[in-house]
């Protein structure tokens, strides 16, 4: 499946060092956009597999690897920003 990575934020060069390390070749999907820095069509295998890139992130919001994915647009949303 192909994804998109954001920071909800829209500043996503926050979390590049920990990305480049859980995606490879990832500075081929990075783009810049009106709303920042994405990561665009990221093929992901599985779930599993998308959950495990961010399994180590330790974020200020919650427990780690707090994100949140919105299944109808295949966006994944780094949760750096308090929403209620």
């Amino acid at each position: 499946m192909k994804v998109e990575i954001r920071s909800l934020q829209g500043r996503l060069e926050l979390y590049l060092d920990y990305l480049r390390d859980k995606i490879p070749n990832m500075d081929k999907y990075l783009a810049n956009m009106k709303y920042g820095q994405v990561l665009k069509d990221l093929e992901i295998e599985s779930l599993q597999d998308l959950a495990d890139i961010f399994k180590d992130m330790d974020e200020p919001m919650g427990y780690a690897g707090h994100i949140t994915f919105d299944a109808t647009n295949g966006i994944v949303y780094i949760l750096d920003n308090w929403i209620e």
